[in-house]
């Protein structure tokens, strides 16, 4: 086993840059942090070593420091010295007007997105670590997640048209900086990482006091894979149902209601969001209100009674016979998109 506070060695990074195998280009995402510095560096000693898929990289300027434009400069020097194309991303004065880190990360990735469209690539990079994952896995937690929450981060995921590429996400903080301070490369320490108000910053503060109780970042971590594995297996399962029981008109989707009710809980709610998801797509339902229209169509259900209920721009409808169908509301119709496949 590796010490935790060892340098990545060059024998490490086929292994740790695999991700990037096959992709058109990549855009690394690099803030100053010493994750996204070391992500930067690491990913130039790959190419270096004979990888061949084009990087690039961006820095974004959220405007909220004054500071900040200087150390976008000082990126794109360090950039330029690792071999590596830098651009300067800024995002509009007073477009934060939400929540300052959830409307700054909406419009760093926006603006990461266009940049990485712009230059070709089919990937963004970020340098989340194993601590990241397991501070996801805590927030989950602490607002009551569902297996999919837990799951929190994957190493390959989607956005929009493009892959988010996550290739430390196993990979302990402690040995990125002792991959810097062994090539005596300097990071940019931004105040808000150690600001109280934000809830991350808090759990992270716990992290030494949790990992003495054995709830360490590699355990969390070890959560999140296994309810990734689970998520998996359960959208499988409700992508298998409907594909069975399902039948399409137009831009009304028809479900077998025995066949339905005959299945899981769990696997119904995820049958359901996924035939509202296929016939109105829009952005993601809260849990919440799946789970409560799951319960009302059960309810209904046993008491033979007819039900119809409007959610995520369709509508919902079960007769006395427990006949199913689900319909794009009239007003928001958008087509029919097909039931995804088990696997896609």
């Amino acid at each position: 086993m590796l010490a935790p506070d060892r340098g990545i060695g060059e024998d490490e990074l086929e292994d740790l840059f695999q991700l990037f195998a096959g992709r058109r280009g990549v855009l690394l995402a690099v803030s100053g942090g010493a994750d996204s510095v070391a992500l930067m560096t690491l990913a130039s000693r790959w190419r270096s070593g004979g990888g061949s898929t084009p990087l690039s990289v961006a820095t974004v300027d959220h405007g909220l420091r004054g500071e900040a434009a200087t150390e976008c400069e000082r990126m794109q020097v360090l950039a330029g010295e690792l071999g590596l194309d830098c651009q300067v991303l800024r995002i509009a004065p007073g477009s934060l007007t939400r929540s300052i880190q959830e409307s700054a990360r909406d419009a760093r990735y926006a603006l990461l997105e266009a940049c990485a469209a712009d230059a070709g690539a089919d990937a963004i990079c970020t340098a989340h670590t194993l601590e990241d994952q397991a501070e996801t896995v805590l927030m989950r937690l602490a607002h009551g997640s569902s297996v999919d929450g837990l799951a929190a981060m994957r190493e390959v995921s989607r956005r929009g048209p493009l892959l988010h590429l996550r290739p430390l996400l196993g990979t302990p903080r402690l040995r990125l900086l002792a991959t810097l301070r062994s090539e005596g490369i300097g990071w940019i320490e931004d105040p808000s990482n150690q600001d109280a108000r934000f809830e991350r910053v808090r759990l992270r503060r716990l992290m030494p006091a949790l990992g003495t109780a054995g709830l360490t970042s590699q355990r969390l971590a070890l959560l999140a894979a296994r309810a990734a594995r689970a998520t998996d297996a359960l959208d499988a399962a409700a992508s298998r149902l409907l594909q069975k029981i399902a039948s399409r008109d137009a831009d009304t989707l028809r479900l077998d209601g025995p066949a339905f009710f005959n299945e899981e809980r769990e696997v119904r709610i995820r049958a359901i969001a996924l035939g509202i998801a296929a016939i109105a797509p829009r952005s993601r339902i809260r849990l919440e209100r799946l789970e409560r229209l799951e319960q009302a169509l059960s309810e209904a259900a046993e008491a033979g009674a007819p039900l119809r209920r409007t959610l995520g721009g369709a509508v919902v409808t079960l007769t006395a016979t427990s006949t199913m169908a689900i319909t794009a509301e009239r007003q928001r119709s958008r087509g029919f998109r097909d039931i995804p496949k088990e696997g896609s």
